[in-house]
């Protein structure tokens, strides 16, 4: 699926750019090998050197000559990337998409006589023998400054000089601990040692720690960041750190909200958290006057969900798919027979969880019978329900709480309680069977998918919707622009974000009455036949030729 690339450029704004008889504008987007934007790179023009950094989604604008034959991305002050320019290609965005090949997060880079190894590094050796221009590996194993006779004996590890001169590479830190790697002809600073160079190693968890820290005074509103935090699906992010360069820290709240106070040295702002690619924005005390909101994407290739700081929240992503597999993600919880159990509940043995007979007056017993903790959808006490009855990806998370839960549901709820919100009806109270968009989608009905996205919101049969009542004339389906969504099966919707404002500003005249961003899949499209089989519309044509 291809949401990602979609998403961040989609974010690059209107897609018709005008281009004069002289200077024209360039605009595109900078997206990493794992369909990440990246922040902070710069983009050059060849000959008028003309030059933008990207912001944030990786957004680029700039303005080029006719001389301008050729667009450079350049990060950490190398060129990674060349692209043919002219006004005619210019009348699209260009889009820079780095791959393992040449993105430096992977491949490593070096600035000067300093090398940051990259996630392709895996053997120090090679790293010595390929990297540098100063040095080499001799064939003892041992670094040589490039005109000395001599190996390098002082090996510098965070500052403090070891003793591996016995033991060569083999006593460095392991590649995937280090940040950096500087190789230096003149290696005095640290003592007589130092006298045949000195390599100098700092690593990750030292360059975190020791990042530079000032204290500014703060006064509300000029110097302190607000915003919101979202996943790629638009959803609201609780439980987000948010880091500054200087080492300020917060957390998003649980609707997503955070502030954080920056310095006069603060660039950019950073959103990390487990299972997901951290998103980057690069900020100043200009913009702390408006919202800075942050976009934060699960992994392409790997589309788990995450948690929250306390772990206690788990937010689903499009690869859980079964809820034999998320909860035991939980600790000290049990999963059978869709029910959830809590270790710190041992009033009924793990062998009697498994009796599947009803109660005694014949009906499905009670959370409070089978001593499991209860269901509770959005809001709502769902007594004797079971998370079987739930399909995962109708699920934005899932909350386990095993104490202090009977002031909140009741006795019900005395073995605690599995608190689940719905994506598209958070905080509505809804029932076990209100989940519309899957069962629409099931039946094939477009018009019920529709609906079910969000209120006020309508399908017609000539492949419009209707936003408010008025119509949206502009689809983005794979990246293409298209003035209504015919021949889109609901079936071949992957994933669907419908903007319902006014988005000129961002996308041109047609988003007046909102956007309709898609990403479908290329399926066959399907037909009932008279016998009430649904068949291909290849196979139905087929049929239909035989029997005449």
């Amino acid at each position: 699926m291809k949401i990602l690339k979609l998403f961040f450029l989609l974010a690059i704004g209107s897609l018709s750019i005008g281009a004069s008889a002289q200077n024209y504008e360039v605009k595109g987007v900078v997206i990493d090998a794992k369909g990440n934007p990246v922040v902070g790179a710069t983009v050059r023009t060849n000959k008028s050197k003309n030059t933008a950094i990207t912001k944030d989604g990786g957004v680029y604008t700039l303005t080029a000559t006719p001389k301008d034959t050729e667009l450079r991305l350049i990060i950490n002050k190398y060129t990674v990337m060349e692209k043919e320019l002219s006004a005619a290609i210019a009348s699209h965005p260009i889009a820079f998409e780095l791959d393992e090949t040449n993105d430096p997060t992977i491949t490593g880079y070096r600035i000067g006589d300093t090398y940051y190894p990259g996630e392709a590094d895996d053997d120090i050796s090679n790293i010595f023998a390929s990297r540098f221009t100063n040095a080499k590996l001799n064939t003892s194993g041992f670094v040589q400054i490039l005109g000395s006779k001599r190996d390098v004996s002082c090996y510098v590890v965070d500052g403090t000089v070891q003793d591996f001169y016995n033991s060569g590479l083999a006593g460095l830190p392991t590649v995937k601990a280090i940040h950096s790697i500087t190789v230096l002809r003149d290696g005095s600073a640290y003592g007589n040692m130092g006298g045949d160079g000195a390599v100098v190693i700092v690593t990750k968890a030292h360059h975190e720690e020791n990042k530079s820290v000032e204290k500014a005074d703060i006064s509300v509103g000029k110097d302190t960041i607000r915003g919101v935090v979202k996943d790629g699906w638009g959803r609201v992010v609780p439980g987000m750190k948010i880091r500054t360069s200087s080492g300020e820290e917060t957390v998003s709240d649980e609707n997503g909200n955070y502030a954080i106070h920056i310095t006069k040295k603060d660039k950019y702002l950073r959103c990390v958290m487990d299972y997901t690619e951290g998103t980057t924005v690069r900020i100043s005390k200009a913009n702390a006057s408006k919202p800075v909101n942050l976009i934060v994407m699960l992994r392409k290739n790997d589309l788990r969900g995450y948690f929250s700081e306390d772990m206690s929240t788990y937010f689903l992503g499009e690869s859980d798919e079964d809820w034999s597999t998320i909860i035991p993600l939980f600790p000290a919880t049990n999963y059978i027979n869709g029910d959830v159990y809590f270790d710190r509940w041992n009033m009924i043995s793990l062998n009697s969880l498994r009796d599947e007979e009803p109660s005694k007056d014949g009906k499905e017993k009670t959370t409070l019978e089978k001593g499991c903790a209860l269901l509770v959808v959005d809001g709502v006490a769902m007594d004797g329900a079971t998370l079987e009855q739930i399909e995962p990806h109708t699920v934005y998370s899932i909350q386990m709480m095993k104490e202090n839960t009977i002031p909140l549901y009741g006795t019900a709820a005395q073995f605690g309680a599995v608190v689940i919100t719905t994506k598209g009806q958070q905080k509505a109270a809804v029932a076990m069977t209100d989940f519309e968009a899957v069962a629409a989608r099931r039946r094939g009905d477009m018009k019920g998918f529709i609906a079910a996205q969000g209120k006020n919101l309508e399908y017609d049969d000539a492949g419009y919707i209707l936003v408010n009542g008025k119509r949206c004339d502009l689809y983005i389906i794979n990246d293409s622009e298209f003035t209504h969504m015919r021949g889109i099966e609901v079936d071949m919707i992957d994933d669907i974000i419908i903007l319902n404002d006014d988005y000129t500003a961002s996308y041109g005249p047609r988003a007046k009455n909102g956007v309709v961003l898609i990403s479908a899949s290329q399926k066959e499209k399907k037909v009932v036949d008279e016998e009430g089989n649904t068949v291909t519309e290849k196979e139905y044509k087929k049929s239909q030729k035989a029997k005449k």
